[in-house]
């Protein structure tokens, strides 16, 4: 249907770009990173970018879209990040279990040098329902970039889950040039645009030596080539069908947004130093 919709432990790693195994590192930002890079653009000219960070859950019941700093179901405080409040999240969809957190955060950060805005997603969801079940998770970050240009979208990271056969799934990463465009798939069908670009992908799962489940990584899905516009809504998740009762499914991954070069590439060179700062850049992992 073409629609506009809607593990935990910390680490550091070196970041480099490509390092998309299941035990991918997810970016996380810096508290005191984005307000250096917000006085780098300002030194340069150029405003901050604007944007708006949403999150949408649905088991084809009961559906919800979370924004960033709802009082009710977000426990960060932080902008561009979302920490569902558990609690109200088990009590409002019975049929599932989601662990001890569910997590989305935005980020902007350097890769291999270019300025990239990050979309993090990661949660476990048990089914306890008794039934198979579905569920359907999608995370939209809708800023403004300054300008249009050719660039790509990639998706990094991985997912498990405890069910070995007959598990449906699909993780999209979509780019609309209209910001508008809150939690667009195109029906989970891939799409070149412009203005919309649709990215899909069901890695195989494959046996974890570590753990009795099966995991899957990004690592053969090629990057996207699209036409990055100066105002866009950048959607990540996935779409899962036949999970079994008391099978677990979880992800902790991303998409990748390689933002156009600005006019003031010296205010890019100022915003890429301060970037460098941040030394090893913190990623989360898939539980073990």
């Amino acid at each position: 249907m073409n629609s506009l919709r809607g593990f935990s432990r910390l680490q550091e790693a070196r970041g480099l770009h490509g390092c998309n195994s299941v035990g991918a590192w997810m970016r996380l930002r810096s508290s005191w990173f984005i307000p250096l890079l917000a006085l780098a653009m300002s030194l340069g000219g150029l405003q901050s970018a604007n944007a708006d960070l949403l999150l949408y859950i649905s088991d084809g019941t009961t559906s919800i879209t979370i924004r960033d700093g709802d009082t009710l179901y977000d426990t960060n405080s932080a902008t561009d990040a979302i920490s569902v409040d558990i609690g109200q999240l088990d009590g409002l969809f019975a049929d599932w279990d989601f662990g001890a957190f569910f997590n989305v955060y935005s980020n902007l950060l350097d890769v291999d040098n270019r300025p990239n805005q990050v979309l993090n997603l990661e949660f476990e969801a048990t089914n306890t329902s008794g039934s198979a079940k579905s569920l359907e998770v999608l995370a939209t970050f809708v800023g403004d970039n300054g300008r249009s240009e050719s660039t790509t979208v990639s998706m990094y990271g991985g997912a498990r889950t405890s069910q070995l056969s007959g598990l449906d799934y699909t993780f999209v990463a979509s780019y609309s040039q209209n910001a508008s465009d809150e939690f667009y798939t195109n029906g989970y069908n891939d799409q070149s645009g412009p203005p919309r670009y649709v990215l899909t992908a069901a890695p195989q799962l494959n046996d974890d030596p570590n753990s009795d489940n099966l995991i899957l990584d990004f690592t053969s899905v090629n990057p996207m080539d699209i036409v990055g516009d100066a105002t866009y809504a950048l959607t990540y998740g996935v779409r899962i069908t036949n999970l079994e009762s008391g099978k677990l499914f979880g992800t902790a991954s991303e998409v990748d947004y390689v933002l156009p070069e600005p006019a003031s590439i010296a205010t890019w060179a100022v915003a890429v130093g301060l970037l460098g700062l941040v030394g090893k850049r913190k990623r989360k992992a898939l539980a073990e």
